[in-house]
């Protein structure tokens, strides 16, 4: 597989890079009083209203350490906002705070809004260093089939899964050793170029409670299949029967398909994020609706209905989601060879990118780097939200294909600063082809050559 410039990101494409899952809730302070106490009471600065003496809690607010009650605290019968720590409240508690309150009977979201408690996998939230400290790679395992995403199991370190691109298989890695059997197969088609096959993998929010995840790849027809399974065990899942999406690209083609599929664990409701390429019609990217050239949002509690949340892409072969913010980071491949990172504020809507208006990308929009040169695409990564490694919180690490030189970036309000760091060629990986997380916020990263990579403390 050697990139040339006539085929440039064709002949290089391969697997995604992860979909992370996690969930966030910010800490809230209410300046509080006291009320009736059947009801409980609202929440105070310090540590938050206690609660009443009847099953439905007090609504409250919640302090910084949430509230406390024989029964009633941070939550009741609809959920309150939690505090920083979170607090037991209502008829069933409500955890709040800083992983996401899930509050009361009903569950209402507390905190910043988190879908879910997360528990051990929440994330840093440190300022990073602008000199990245120290780091080395370790090999994890050896896998076939080309390894591309993997993906952590929240607050389950023990266990990723790894997408096989050209099998379709769900490989298991279990306390650091490949096992026999995948998880599942979802059956694909591939091609010589590579660009076919399983393309990406994401956890549902709320996967802690239903097992529910889904699969995005290549189908017959060329079309790209997005599709539900739920997991039986750590080492079992099947397929729910439940399409999110399956439609062939406008101008078609077996290049550019992507892409990646993810979560964002700011929304208040479970949205599946869809980074869209483009194979041979520029014009498609250009168009304000469409399914080429875009990052499209599927509600998956109505499958088959999409938006676009942006457009002007060429290949955005690479998306990930920063799991504390929302904000999401795109790289997309460029002609000749190479190509830009680009950030997307939470909540953003409608941007255009500009590829399909002229000129190549990044040409047409600010980015967080600009081509990276050489024979081969830009690998976009994720943001570090691990805690083993001190100085790294809130870095985003990408690569390249052809040289395997890892990167990285620190950004402030949408714009790069401290410029882009190169990694030491000790922390380069040969024709990598992705990037994920672990269950504990761990960056991994996968090669062509089927070694997976763990991202560790140096000397």
């Amino acid at each position: 597989m050697r990139p040339t410039k006539s085929r440039d990101v064709r002949s290089f494409l391969r697997p995604v890079a992860l979909a992370s899952l996690a969930v966030f809730g910010l800490a809230c302070s209410s300046a509080g009083k006291t009320t009736k106490p059947p009801v409980g009471g609202e929440g105070g600065s310090d540590e938050g209203g206690k609660g009443g003496s009847t099953p439905t809690g007090g609504k409250g607010g919640g302090g910084s350490t949430g509230g406390a009650g024989p029964t009633g605290g941070a939550g009741g019968s609809t959920g309150g906002a939690g505090g920083s720590t979170g607090g037991a409240g209502g008829s069933t508690g409500g955890a709040g705070g800083s992983t996401g309150g899930v509050g009361g009977s009903t569950g209402g979201a507390g905190g910043g809004g988190g879908m879910v408690d997360m528990g051990k996998w929440a994330p840093c939230t440190e300022e990073p260093d602008m000199m990245p400290p120290p780091l080395k790679k370790t090999a994890v395992a050896q896998l076939p089939g080309q390894p591309g995403q993997i993906v952590g199991v929240p607050g389950d370190p023990s266990i990723v899964y790894v997408v096989g691109h050209k099998t379709g298989d769900v490989l298991i890695i279990k306390d650091g050793k490949l096992l026999p059997q995948p998880l599942v197969n979802m059956p694909t088609l591939t091609n010589a170029q590579n660009e076919q096959g399983m393309l990406s993998m994401a956890l549902h929010p709320d996967f802690a409670k239903n097992q529910l995840f889904y699969l995005m790849g290549t189908v017959a027809g060329g079309h790209i299949h997005i599709e539900e399974f739920q997991r039986m065990s750590d080492t079992t899942a099947k397929s729910t029967g439940k399409v999110i999406f399956d439609e062939a690209r406008v101008g078609g083609g077996q290049f550019h398909n992507g892409g990646s599929i993810y979560f964002n664990p700011k929304d208040t409701k479970p949205y599946l994020y869809h980074s869209a390429g483009n194979n041979a019609n520029a014009g498609e990217s250009a168009k304000a609706t469409g399914v080429a050239g875009r990052i499209l949002r599927h509600d998956i509690s109505a499958p088959k209905t999409n938006t676009t949340v942006a457009y002007g892409l060429r290949n955005p072969y690479r998306m990930s989601i920063d799991r504390l913010t929302g904000d999401m980071w795109i790289s997309d491949t460029g002609d000749p060879p190479g190509g830009v990172i680009y950030f997307l504020k939470n909540g953003e809507m409608g941007t255009n990118f500009g590829y399909g208006s002229g000129g190549d990308v990044g040409s047409k929009h600010g980015t967080m780097g600009g081509h990276q040169g050489g024979g081969g695409g830009i690998v976009g990564g994720v943001v570090y939200r691990g805690h083993a490694i001190k100085g790294l919180c809130g870095r985003y690490f990408f690569g390249m294909w052809n040289s395997g030189v890892i990167r990285s970036i620190v950004q402030k309000d949408g714009q790069v600063v401290g410029g882009v760091f190169n990694h030491p060629g000790t922390l380069s990986v040969a024709s990598i082809t992705g990037f994920g997380e672990d269950g504990a916020g761990e960056i991994y990263m996968s090669s062509q050559g089927g070694t997976v990579f763990k991202l560790e403390a140096g000397n």
